[in-house]
């Protein structure tokens, strides 16, 4: 197996990264229009400048551009203005074929976060629809996928528990989910009384079970007795899964 590399990117540079990855497939499909949106969208300007066309006629760069492109797409891949082929066609170049396959893991990476970070539960809905959510489907299948390690996202940013019983804790998350714990009974272990080890049940949507907390102070926002703060970060990561 060949050696692996690790790379620490900022959002900003992973958006730039999967435009290059994007790209790149794209020219191997025979999308060579996204020549021209990259000159477009980056050399505005000069792009909308006024030149004489073939005929003497008033023309901007920009159709000049897009005409010389759809000759280059006909040229070389026999494509129409508008065709191309399909990521998965084996005409495409194998690496082309990766390339866009790294950019199905890294833009669902960013994709996910964003989601995570989003509080606004018709924004969120409205995200779940993206193609960047997709589960990763290999174009060319001979290449390991590649794997991205995503910033943490607290899932309980800007949220409370409450209680009305001092027995019974729900917690929302931003999304409208819900978790509960809820306080079942003292107990003891091995045969030996041990104060402040409680046995609490919990549940996330269809998930639940049941632990001990074995301190007794609680956290300062709950959810009261022998719930500390190392027992809540075991009771998340119990959700999260």
């Amino acid at each position: 197996m060949s050696d692996k590399y690790t790379v620490t990117l900022t959002e900003e540079q992973l958006r730039i990264v999967n435009d290059a990855l994007d790209l790149y497939s794209r020219l191997g499909m025979g999308q060579l229009e996204i020549v021209e949106e990259f000159l477009r969208t980056r050399f505005y300007k000069r792009y909308y400048d006024i030149n004489d066309g073939p005929a003497g006629s008033p023309v901007t760069r920009g159709q000049i551009v897009r005409d010389q492109v759809d000759t280059v797409k006909a040229l070389v891949f026999d494509h129409p203005p508008n065709g191309s082929w399909g990521i998965a066609d084996e005409r495409v170049p194998a690496d082309c074929r990766e390339a866009y396959d790294i950019y199905q893991v890294t833009r669902k990476a960013v994709a996910e976060t964003r989601l995570a970070r989003e509080d606004d539960p018709e924004r969120r809905s409205f995200m779940r629809l993206s193609v960047h959510l997709h589960d990763y489907m290999p174009t060319n299948p001979g290449m390991p996928p590649v794997e991205v390690k995503s910033p943490a996202v607290d899932p309980f940013r800007g949220t409370k528990w409450e209680t009305e019983d001092s027995r019974t804790y729900t917690r929302t998350y931003p999304d409208g989910r819900v978790g509960k714990v809820e306080f079942v009974r003292n107990v003891s272990r091995g045969g030996s009384w041990q104060p402040g080890q409680d046995e609490w049940k919990w549940s996330f949507g269809d998930f639940g079970g049941s632990y001990l907390a074995y301190d007794t102070p609680s956290i300062e926002d709950g959810p009261g007795p022998g719930m500390t703060k190392s027992d809540e970060h075991w009771l998340q990561t119990r959700w999260e899964k």
